[in-house]
């Protein structure tokens, strides 16, 4: 029988994104129980329809993620060739939709065989969205459509007009994530409509983050997210927000929202996200100090670049480099800066010195940072020549 056209385009899709990354990231090889290769085989062709509404690059990280957790690799293994499947292969979704589908590819893996599964899972599915239906009912509410534009707008305005019910919030919160875990057509439909009378329920907001939006409705649905938060935990300057079990899900959408208004120079919005965060962020998971840098310098806030720059250790991959570009831009002798920066990351040097960009794959995460906000600084300098001639002698 003739596969069609658009399933074999998807499975060329599939293998050419397996191809890329098993040819550019060599420690993949050390994945031998089972291979990667087994699993885009023996799983994820086998179980082609699960996977179809993903994009095959996206399909490809989740699979490397899997394959390292059944391979029992270390946490910090797996981080370090997801995040070099991601960035190699250039995927546009969210880490957040990546983990949704690890978690789907988790669920079909642990599924139950049983002769009676797929009638168990209908009843399943049937109780959970009449156990959604009900609630919503209750508070006068009916089921309705997502909006295709602007899908967020009307939960903000549901938002800023809501009295704060945290057993609601729980309830809604477990109820959709039930909705999930049946994959029922309507579970995103059911989920929207949980939030029209809970909407500060900022943990099934977090739900959307796994689909294609547009970025102006991510943001949306960020800010919202940032705000449901606040108005559920008390927050003031002093709070030590590790006492909360969630913190990190606020965290990570300050996070978020500094990266996206940085990326978009939206300065003062940067600025705003990143100083909230960085006011919390007391174990600094979120690279605060570093990410703030380019924020300040668009703002032409010189004085509280300085002021980072003090707090940074002098080995910081920022603080090194910053001085190398300053003293090769002001012409005077650069070499002990050239030290000091190589010693702090020989291979962002490298990158720099060699103008090879498939480095950036192997940067650790600070040195990608760097390299996002300001590795342009040394491709448009005329010095960066003087810098690549001492690179070579050296």
């Amino acid at each position: 029988m003739e596969i069609p056209k658009e399933v074999q385009d998807r499975i060329d899709l599939l293998m050419k994104s397996y191809n890329v990354v098993i040819k550019d990231i060599k420690d993949l090889n050390k994945l031998n129980e089972p291979t990667l290769y087994d699993m885009l085989m023996q799983f994820v062709f086998p179980n082609f329809d699960a996977f179809e509404d993903y994009p095959p690059e996206a399909v490809i990280v989740a699979l490397v993620e899997l394959t390292c957790l059944i391979n029992d690799s270390s946490e910090a293994e797996m981080n370090t060739l997801k995040d070099k499947a991601f960035i190699r292969l250039n995927v546009q979704s969210s880490k957040v939709y990546i983990e949704n589908i690890v978690d789907h590819m988790m669920y079909i893996l642990t599924e139950e065989d049983t002769e009676d599964s797929e009638t168990e899972e209908y009843n399943r599915s049937e109780f959970v969205l009449e156990e959604a239906r009900t609630l919503i009912n209750a508070y006068n509410k009916r089921i309705v459509n997502i909006p295709k534009k602007h899908p967020f707008k009307p939960l903000r305005e549901l938002f800023n007009k809501s009295d704060i019910n945290i057993e609601l919030m729980n309830t809604v919160n477990e109820i959709a994530f039930e909705l999930v875990d049946t994959k029922h057509k309507d579970s995103l439909k059911y989920i929207y409509s949980l939030l029209r009378i809970c909407p500060y329920a900022f943990t099934s907001m977090s739900i959307f983050l796994s689909e294609q939006l547009e970025e102006k409705d991510i943001i949306s649905l960020l800010e919202l997210m940032a705000d449901g938060y606040r108005v559920t935990h008390p927050l003031t300057e002093d709070t030590d927000i590790y006492e909360f079990e969630d913190y990190k899900e606020y965290l990570m959408t300050l996070d978020s929202l500094g990266y996206l208004y940085k990326m978009m120079m939206k300065t003062d919005k940067a600025i705003t996200n990143y100083e909230l965060l960085l006011n919390y962020d007391q174990k600094e998971e979120f690279f605060t100090l570093e990410n703030l840098i380019l924020p300040y310098m668009n703002n032409g806030d010189i004085e509280k670049v300085d002021q980072i720059f003090d707090l940074l250790d002098d080995t910081s991959v920022h603080k090194t480099y910053f001085m190398l570009i300053s003293a090769l831009e002001a012409k005077q002798p650069f070499h002990t800066e050239y030290v000091k920066a190589f010693d702090a990351s020989p291979n962002l040097m490298k990158m720099i010195c060699e103008e090879d960009n498939k480095i950036y794959l192997d940067l650790n995460q600070k040195e990608r940072m760097f390299a996002q906000d300001f590795y342009p600084l040394f491709e448009m300098s005329k010095a960066t020549k003087t810098l690549i001639d001492l690179y070579n002698e050296d």
